[in-house]
């Protein structure tokens, strides 16, 4: 028997992890202000929501993730193991937090020695924020309906692949910052009201796809990626937004791929902290499972 684990970057609520019986990690937070460095979790709080981490990152002067601690890795892994359970961790694609893999590496190795009788698997998901709850909501599935830890594995490499993750963001300044594209094109960008079509492929970094005149045609672009690509033209398609504001955004996405797949089952997520980090409070994504990531 084992037990699925994941960290803070998959975005799924506190019901959420209840209702799939995941335990969850914490991925450290540091929210930059004139005044000082906001680090989360602390003593006093865990990560902030969405709503109160956007309102943050307006008034701050750089936010950013830190490494995640060995120590609250083996401390939740332990619990399990102590009880006879193996564990399957599903977390951040490697490449997106090279700090956060080392220390789930050496969490790993610190108790396959004390546990050796354990097992204890991270694989590699290739997938990030709502995309990676999204994807955790298929592995559990897999887990109800009784599949062994080899065969999770298996199983995982296959909707790893086909967990499409394509977004775009309205204000380009934070994809500069963090260096996603160049300064100078994101300043051209946001004089001509150019938008960039993103998506994070299997077993790679996030890239530019396309570029796009015009918030209505970029929302009609990803909708038809949508359509272009999905498995199952009836099936589950997620949503997800930053701030608050860009609800509005999400909605009128949701509307055109309706339009589109009329018998898709869309609901609408929450981008929370660790991405909305380095993407802003204007990213709008879009997940679902296709046959071209």
């Amino acid at each position: 028997m084992y037990r699925i684990t994941t960290d803070t970057s998959s975005d799924l609520t506190t019901k959420q992890l209840e209702k799939l019986g995941l335990g969850q990690i914490p991925i450290g937070l540091n929210i930059t202000t004139k005044k000082e460095v906001l680090a989360f979790p602390n003593d006093e709080e865990g990560l902030p929501g969405p709503d109160r981490f956007y309102e943050l990152q307006s008034g701050a002067t750089g936010t950013g993730t830190s490494a995640l601690s060995h120590k609250l890795i083996t401390g939740v892994w332990e619990t399990i193991l102590e009880a006879g359970y193996d564990v399957l961790h599903l977390g951040i694609a490697w490449d997106m937090s090279i700090g956060v893999t080392e220390s789930v590496k050496k969490a790993m190795k610190e108790l396959g020695e004390k546990y050796p009788e354990r097992r204890i698997e991270a694989p590699n998901t290739y997938s990030i924020s709502v995309a990676l709850g999204f994807l955790l909501t298929r592995m559990v599935k897999l887990r109800d309906d009784g599949l062994d830890l080899d065969q999770m594995l298996d199983e995982l490499d296959l909707a790893a692949k086909q967990t499409a993750h394509w977004f775009t963001v309205d204000d380009l300044g934070w994809l500069i910052t963090g260096g996603r594209i160049s300064g100078f094109s994101g300043y051209l960008g946001q004089m001509l009201n150019i938008k960039p079509l993103m998506r994070l492929p299997y077993g790679g970094v996030l890239e530019p796809v396309r570029k796009v005149r015009g918030s209505k045609k970029l929302l009609v672009a990803l909708a038809e990626k949508v359509r272009d690509t999905i498995i199952d033209q009836s099936g589950e398609i997620w949503v997800a937004y930053g701030s608050i504001e860009q609800k509005s955004r999400a909605v009128e996405l949701a509307e055109i791929v309706q339009q589109m797949l009329p018998s898709a089952e869309i609901s609408f997520h929450r981008i929370g902290p660790i991405i909305g980090a380095h993407t802003g409070p204007s990213v709008i994504a879009i997940f679902f499972f296709a046959n071209e990531r």
